[in-house]
């Protein structure tokens, strides 16, 4: 199994004990390289391995040869893949014919892009991506077609933004701190951060994105030009 984008590891972690398999993490980050290493050491798992590294780089997966993964999963990660639609054909070529990649990630909804976005949304959508650097931020149904391009068949859809819990008590409080300060004309980074959030969130509440389960068949292994 193949987590792109792992994160300290969590998600594998998990997996390995509910399944048998030997799984391969990769992140770009080195502190969370140095701790998904560590908690892995702790638990003494010996089926996983983890690399620091950008999983959109052709070089890295040629340092890795002929490798493809029967399952690739990628939650929460390829919204901050800038260029993500052209990296999925390189990203498709690493699973085996017949393997699944299941992405659980933002997209822009099929109901937020049945009508031109409004002076507010178009607002929200710029706040989200430069707080969350959310540069992979895409339609959902355009990156269905993208996939689909590459190689991969859309086996299921599910929208999990029911399941979300907004406007919590703490979002509530401090709304109306963001509104107050927005137009600062200088921003320390956390502000922008917490501007990207309550964007996201009142865009999730508008339907504009939505919080998408995709699950994706490979159907060839072709490497991409």
């Amino acid at each position: 199994m193949l987590d792109l984008g792992c994160g300290v590891g969590g998600s594998m972690i998990y997996l390995s004990q509910e399944i048998d398999a030997d799984f391969h993490g990769v992140t770009i980050s080195a502190v969370q390289t140095d701790l998904a290493r560590t908690f892995v050491a702790e638990r003494g798992i010996e089926t996983i391995s983890v690399d620091e590294a950008d999983y959109t780089d052709p070089e890295y997966w040629d340092r890795k040869g002929d490798q493809r993964f029967d399952l690739a999963i990628a939650v929460e990660s390829f919204l901050h893949v800038e260029g993500l639609l052209e990296h999925l054909p390189l990203l498709a070529s690493r699973l085996r014919p017949g393997g699944t990649l299941v992405v659980v990630d933002d997209m822009i909804s099929r109901l937020g892009t049945s009508e031109p976005h409004t002076r507010r949304q178009r607002r929200w959508l710029r706040e989200f991506r430069k707080g969350w650097y959310a540069h992979g931020l895409t339609e959902m149904e355009q990156f269905v077609a993208a996939a689909g391009d590459a190689g991969l068949t859309l086996l299921e859809s599910r929208d999990l933004t029911p399941f979300l819990e907004l406007d919590r008590p703490r979002d509530l409080l401090v709304r109306p701190v963001i509104s107050a300060l927005r137009w600062l004309p200088i921003r320390p980074q956390w502000f922008n951060n917490l501007l990207g959030g309550n964007a996201l969130q009142l865009a999730l509440k508008s339907h504009l994105l939505g919080y998408y389960f995709l699950v994706f068949s490979a159907r060839s292994t072709r490497t991409p030009k």
